[in-house]
């Protein structure tokens, strides 16, 4: 994990000698984590509706259309009929493009690579199973964004997905999301 970090930072870091200071956007974006089924262990279960809250920043002076940047998100949904939940706290890097619709609106693809945190909390009812694991994951995106004042009011949807289920504690938790966000972009 102190490895991803490094590297993001370094590409961030050397992304600043070229590209000038107005191709630069941080965004933040809240949301719902929509209802789904996750394998813990051998069996899967019914997860409910959760949150989903997040942060990126990106530059745009590499190639027309195209962003480059950090994205840091957090979700949180529960298992149906158990005192039990799973969160996640992600780091990608990721890669969107836009496509321009007309006057100030656009719809971008993203797609991202990087580090999941999942962690099962077993609450009270199983503390002995409570605990993370960070595994490799990445993310797609589809949304749409609208030019306003110095910045881009957009909404899409985020799909987020561990490449292997997490192990805590002698058990498998399954970590996958889609979540509905909507958000701000400041650009600077």
């Amino acid at each position: 994990m102190k490895k991803l970090f490094a590297t993001a930072a370094f590409i961030l870091a050397a992304s600043t000698g070229i590209a000038a200071a107005q191709n630069w956007s941080a965004e933040i974006y809240g949301g719902v984590s929509l209802q789904d089924k996750l394998k813990y262990g051998i069996m899967s279960f019914d997860t409910d509706q959760g949150t989903t809250l997040g942060f990126g920043v990106y530059n745009t002076g590499w190639v027309q259309g195209l962003a480059l940047g950090l994205d840091v998100m957090y979700t949180n949904v529960g298992y149906i009929g158990y005192p039990t939940s799973v969160d996640s706290t992600s780091l990608m890097l990721n890669a969107r493009y836009a496509f321009p619709l007309g006057g100030a609106t656009e719809a971008y693809v993203g797609a991202g690579l990087g580090a999941i945190n999942v962690h099962y909390d077993g609450a009270s009812a199983y503390p002995a199973f409570t605990g993370s694991d960070v595994v490799a994951g990445g993310q797609l995106e589809l949304g749409m964004r609208y030019k306003m004042a110095a910045g881009n009011l957009f909404a899409a949807v985020k799909y987020q997905a561990a490449f292997e289920d997490a192990r805590i504690k002698r058990e498998t938790q399954e970590f996958h999301n889609t979540s509905v966000i909507v958000g701000y972009a400041f650009n600077f």
